[in-house]
Order: C-alpha cells, then structure tokens, then sequence
C-alpha cells in the first residue's frame, strides 16, 4: 500500500481495486495498528507501508511473508490474504457490527436499492464498526 493512500490524520486507508463500490473506499485504521502503521511510514523514503531490503515489497516476496507469519502463529492450512476478508467480516458481524457498514469497510454494495441508496454512514461510523473487533 502506498503511503498516499494511507491518511495518519484522517486515521484511514483508502484503497480497493476491483469493483466501483471497491475503489477507493475509506476503512479507519483501527486504534491497535495505528502505531504500527505510523512506526512503518516514520523515515520511510519509499513511501510504502511494506519493504522489502528497502523497496516496496513484491507480490510473491508478500505471499511468501503471508505463509511464514501464518505458520508462525500455527495455522497450518493454506489461505490467501483474499482469506482475511472472510475473517475480517465474520469478526465484524460477531461483534454486532451495522451490516451497511461492514457491506462499504468489504467494498461491497448493500444487497438492497433502499440500503444502497439512502444509507449513508460516515468515517466516525466505520470507525465505531472497526473498534468491535
């Protein structure tokens, strides 16, 4: 991701690539990794949140990362990073979260025109979604 679109003031992301409803959707940086992501971007002359010897990191060099870290905490099984969307709405529909908010924090359009078109939930609210989990 590059620091461009990462916003420290805002406390958000902006990213998505595949769909309308998907790019460039805002998703609040949970409170938790914030530091994190302000330790990564500090002196970061590549302007990336992940490198590699000090270049963005590689697609490949990224998956085999994503291997090795989910080994470490002892996940066996293969997953994708795609994966962790599944994870990540599972957690938020466990934690109660408004299902209008967990449709525009996946990049995902609400399945009705009613709750497409008339609901509208700000950062704070995608921020209060977020802090669930």
């Amino acid at each position: 991701m590059p620091a461009s679109d990462i916003d420290l003031q805002a406390g958000a992301f902006r990213g998505g690539l595949k769909t309308k409803s998907g790019k460039n959707r805002i998703v609040p940086i949970h409170s938790k990794i914030r530091g994190f992501v302000e330790n990564r971007l500090a002196g970061n002359r590549e302007n990336a949140l992940f490198l590699s010897k000090g270049s963005p990191i590689s697609v490949p060099a990224y998956l085999k990362l994503f291997k090795k870290t989910l080994t470490s905490i002892g996940v066996t099984s293969y997953h994708t990073p795609h994966d962790c969307r599944h994870t990540f709405t599972s957690l938020l529909d466990s934690a109660g979260a408004n299902q209008v908010c967990i449709d525009r924090l996946i990049g995902h359009t609400s399945k009705s025109l009613t709750t497409r078109t008339y609901t509208h939930k700000d950062i704070e609210e995608l921020r209060q979604a977020i802090e669930l989990i």
